[in-house]
């Protein structure tokens, strides 16, 4: 059977993002590249259509000639952070989620990309543009009073020992902690050598720590845990092969492992758990087992995912780690590859190229279809009992001209979902 890493997902109208290299070691702190002036942003007087329906609570327009990227927005407490694009610059081939994400965008003399962090209280912007010129943003995940940056950088093939020389999946990258919300970053850890896209961080946090994979010198993934304040990383476990990180409130880490099973685009997942607590070595231990297409993802002891594949219509699987019963069955049917995010311990977002479900497990047939057609919307983020969410007006049109967008700021928007 064929390892797969299967936190990256791409879906047709989602321009998601995934991250790349191989190995990785502690760094020196960096200095902070001048900062672009901070801006103010400004609630939106009309919603656009995928967003109308959710009732949301708060919004913010971007200012003209930027879009929020595919990524989506990530929040601790009164911040949202996420990478914002320039219009005018192409939209790369690809781009990342964790737990949903596809490709590179191409190599230029400079990075137009920037980082924002915004106060959702009061709308003012810290823009950040990347640390390395002729770099581009992989995953900026904030928590615990600090944000975690990921640059990379695409090399020939000829660099990870292929003769392919353009496209090949040949990066560096390195991983910074900033403090918020315009703190000086230092350099966390880099890789040591060239390396495939699927050996570099994409970290996740709990509010206290952050936890993520990288792949050492050996051929190894190295589980790595950084509290702010820290010199550097502890690692926690090494693993043969990379996988899906979820840290869940009540039980610590989990580590998932995926091989493609017979059936065509679902896969065979193992679970395993990791005490992320302690400062040695853990020994990771098997918890679960089951077969998922898409992205899933771990809350409370309970794994939710889909089972579909193709243009199958089937409805969310929601697993209880550690019980005899079956996976029970929930929510409205949907379409095609899809993931789940749980916001809280009974409201997940699902989402797929057929659209975006709020869905209470405790009245699953009541569910709100909140974006049938999905257009324009990127990936959902749930952080303290909110739906984050981003808007990026459709460049073309259906067939295939320039769209339209001088009314169609790219938007940012939340939802209250738990206290």
């Amino acid at each position: 059977m064929t390892t797969v890493r299967r936190r990256l997902l791409l879906l047709p109208v989602l321009a998601l993002l995934c991250a790349g290299c191989g190995g990785g070691v502690h760094g020196s702190p960096q200095p902070q590249p001048a900062s672009v002036g901070p801006l103010t942003l400004r609630a939106v007087a009309r919603l656009p259509k995928p967003l109308s329906t959710l009732g949301v609570d708060g919004t913010f327009a971007l200012p003209a000639g930027w879009r929020v990227d595919g990524f989506g927005v990530e929040r601790s407490g009164r911040y949202l952070v996420f990478s914002a694009i320039p219009v005018h610059v192409p939209t790369p081939a690809a781009s990342s989620t964790r737990g949903g994400e596809a490709g590179a965008p191409s190599q230029g003399p400079s990075s137009p990309e920037q980082t924002w962090v915004v106060d959702s209280k009061t709308g003012r912007t810290s823009r950040f543009p990347q640390i390395n010129p002729g770099w581009y943003a992989g995953i900026a995940v904030p928590g615990a009073g600090w944000v975690l940056r990921e640059e990379r950088q695409q090399l020939s093939g000829v660099k990870c020992g292929t003769t392919q020389a353009e496209g090949a999946d040949c990066y560096l990258w390195r991983l910074y902690a900033q403090p918020l919300p315009t703190g000086r970053p230092r350099l966390l850890a880099q890789s040591e050598a060239p390396g495939p896209q699927a050996w570099a961080p994409l970290p996740v946090t709990n509010g206290r720590y952050f936890v993520w994979e990288q792949g050492e010198s050996a051929g190894r993934i190295g589980v790595y845990r950084w509290t702010p304040g820290a010199v550097e990383a502890t690692e926690l476990t090494t693993r043969k092969v990379p996988g899906q990180l979820n840290l869940d409130g009540r039980d610590g880490l989990y580590i998932t492992e995926g091989t493609l099973s017979p059936t065509a685009g679902a896969n065979r997942d193992s679970t395993y758990r990791v005490n992320a607590d302690v400062a040695t070595t853990s020994v990771p231990t098997k918890v679960a087992a089951f077969s998922s297409a898409g992205i899933f993802d771990i809350r409370d002891g309970r794994i939710a995912y889909s089972t579909g594949s193709g243009e199958h219509a089937v409805p969310l699987s929601v697993l209880t780690i550690g019980s005899r019963q079956a996976a029970s069955k929930v929510g409205p049917a949907m379409d095609g590859y899809y993931a789940a995010n749980w916001i809280d311990s009974t409201h997940v977002v699902t989402w797929a190229a057929s659209g975006f479900t709020l869905l209470d497990l405790r009245n699953p047939g009541r569910a709100s279809a909140f974006a049938p057609d999905a257009v324009g919307l990127v990936a959902p983020r749930t952080s303290d009992g909110y739906l984050d969410l981003g808007y990026a007006p459709p460049t073309v049109d259906d067939d295939g001209s320039p769209a339209d967008t001088r009314d169609q700021p790219s938007v940012i928007a939340w939802k209250r979902v738990s206290p």
